[in-house]
């Protein structure tokens, strides 16, 4: 049984899991696939957890009791101390709308259930989770459950002897890998935060702890497998995007290497290399330097901005693994060695009144009279803005119309006779465009298609790549009889700009009009947001520093594409951004462009459409 002597190679496989996701989050572009750093994580608890318990058994020495004190004593202190410090910082930093979403996430990270309060609220790689200070604890909130029911599987398997237990830890493995490929591509936000579809990281682990993984006796052979597993993990750190995939298959390569590593990477060259001081050093601070980068990381881009400079990346790497080390040193270790002596109840006890502590402080915390920063009126009035959504004209409705607001999808096809028919089609950017093309023109009869199902809000590289086309299978019904004309608009890709000339041509050879609305201008991670905070500042550059370049570039390749394709193309990218003249902060009545990263509000979407051409 693996885990019987410290193995210094294990602590340096932590660095580069560590490493990997703190780059990853510090927008280092080398290090594409530095997410996948927390799969290497679960493997190795999956090893150390198996083994210790497995061989405890074995002895006929383990407790359930002295097992959860040794967890505690692990994650409690640093966790509640790097929660205490976020809820410091954010009441001068935060805004009360912030103050009350991180209210949610510290007492869920306190009770070791941030991962199902992220699942239903974030998608981990949209922009807006970049100012969360917390949601990088929804890890922590997997483990912690693993830890809470899996010794007690592997006591009852105990009963059967060891054979009994390989084989619960393998069929555990099998289920969740199931369950991960078949709940990720339904639902991947599900599947990245929620124990079953992880659970087979964790049990990769455990199968390498039983040295399942034959051992070759040649140590040439066994090198060789040891580099080959080294290289697969670093190709898989460097070069595996995030995207639809996550978090299956992509952890498939990372963790089937960190399996490797594991179980044949002692006494080997790789191994050797990851024994260094210098790994085994960052290896023994991996828990406390992931606690700190992510809340250095959010409220830097919270309050200073989003993008980050070559120096702005070192700085605050380097900050993040300051605070790791004085962590690790006066509180973390401190502790856990007094804790590992204490009587298991009365550390349970504690850890379990300390979280409460948290949570209540937390939920104290967004109370308006302990609120540090005052919000002046105007500033109020812009943050408003980040309340309104996307709403129908109600009064163009009839009972063929079909409207979901919860994900802004709506079907209303029916014609009107003497009148001009007119299909908007599309996602959710040309939904918040209906009201105000309705109410400007209002001798046009609006048919709507819209579908808009798509997860996430924030990058591209975040969001599944089926989007646009959903927005395009929404023409659909633009051939149908008596529709004049297409008026289309969705979160474009470039990606998706050969099947809309394709749509388009299409179109007008069946004699529609089709008038393409381009990108928005957007704005990470939320334009109420930045506003307010350039406002207080009496500095726009924080918002101008904040405005996704790329968009700009693609509105310029869609004018060209469309207009060859023979539609009609009109710029809100230009309506917005009128160059030469620097983009409009607000719109004539005050109010800000958009509610959100992009998505216009009821006045923004008014001035927009009013530069429109009629469809």
């Amino acid at each position: 049984m693996s885990g019987e002597r410290y193995r210094h190679d294990i602590e340096g496989l932590r660095a580069v899991a560590v490493l990997a996701v703190v780059l990853f989050h510090a927008g280092v572009r080398p290090i594409a696939g530095g997410f996948l750093g927390v799969d290497i994580f679960f493997v190795i608890s999956g090893f150390l957890i198996t083994g210790v318990v497995a061989r405890e058994l074995e002895e006929g020495s383990f407790s359930l009791t002295a097992f959860y004190r040794r967890r505690i004593a692990r994650i409690v202190p640093a966790l509640l101390l790097t929660e205490l410090a976020v809820l410091a910082a954010a009441l001068f930093l935060c805004f009360p709308g912030e103050m009350r979403a991180l209210r949610g996430a510290a007492v869920s990270a306190a009770l070791f259930a941030s991962n199902l309060y992220f699942w239903r609220r974030d998608s981990y790689f949209a922009a807006p989770s970049d100012v969360q200070p917390l949601i990088h604890t929804w890890s922590l909130g997997v483990e912690e459950q693993f830890y809470l029911f899996y010794p007690l599987l592997l006591l009852v398997a105990a009963r059967g002897g060891r054979r009994a237990i390989v084989v619960a830890v393998a069929a555990l493995t099998g289920a969740s890998l199931a369950a991960a490929a078949w709940v990720g591509a339904d639902d991947p936000q599900a599947a990245f935060y929620l124990l079953p579809t992880r659970l087979w990281e964790l049990g990769l682990g455990g199968l390498a702890a039983f040295r399942l993984v034959p051992m070759p006796v040649r140590g040439s052979l066994r090198e060789g497998l040891a580099i080959a597993a080294a290289a697969l993990l670093v190709v898989a750190l460097v070069a595996t995007p995030p995207g639809p995939g996550t978090p299956f298959p992509n952890p498939l390569a990372p963790c089937a290497a960190a399996m490797l590593l594991l179980a044949l990477a002692e006494r080997t060259l790789v191994g050797r290399l990851l024994a260094t001081p210098p790994l085994r050093g960052l290896g023994r601070i991996s828990y406390a330097f992931y606690l700190w980068h992510w809340p250095v990381l959010a409220f830097w881009r919270l309050t200073v901005g989003f993008e980050l400079t070559t120096g702005a990346q070192a700085g605050l790497v380097a900050a993040s693994l300051a605070l790791a080390v004085l962590s690790f040193q006066l509180v973390e270790r401190p502790l856990r060695r007094r804790l590992r002596d204490a009587p298991p109840l009365a550390v349970i006890a504690g850890g379990a009144a300390a979280a409460l502590i948290v949570a209540a402080l937390a939920w104290a915390s967004t109370r308006g009279d302990l609120q540090l920063r005052r919000i002046p009126p105007p500033i109020a009035a812009t943050l408003a803005a980040g309340n309104e959504r996307i709403r129908a004209p109600l009064d163009t409705l009839d009972p063929g119309c079909r409207l979901d607001p919860v994900r802004t999808s709506a079907t209303c096809l029916g014609i009107a006779s003497g009148r001009r028919n007119v299909l908007l089609a599309g996602d959710s950017h040309a939904a918040h465009l209906w009201a105000a093309l309705v109410a400007r023109f209002p001798d046009i009869h609006f048919l709507v298609s819209i579908e808009q199902h798509c997860r996430g809000n924030g990058p591209d590289a975040g969001r599944p790549v089926q989007c646009p086309s959903r927005a395009l299978a929404a023409l659909a019904p633009a051939r149908a009889p008596g529709i004049d004309a297409v008026v289309l608009a969705a979160r474009w890709r470039p990606d998706s700009l050969p099947a809309l000339r394709k749509e388009i041509r299409a179109l007008r050879a069946a004699g529609r009009d089709v008038t393409v609305i381009g990108p928005v201008v957007e704005y990470l991670p939320s334009v109420p947001r930045l506003l307010a905070r350039a406002q207080l500042s009496g500095d726009r550059r924080l918002y101008d520093a904040a405005r996704t370049r790329s968009r700009e570039t693609l509105d310029r390749d869609m004018e060209r594409l469309v207009r060859a394709a023979g539609g009609t193309y009109f710029s809100a990218y230009r309506a917005e951004c009128p160059a030469p003249q620097p983009c409009r902060l607000f719109t004539r009545t005050g109010r800000p462009f958009h509610f959100d990263y992009g998505h216009y509000t009821a006045d923004g979407a008014r001035e927009i459409v009013a530069a429109m051409p009629r469809p």
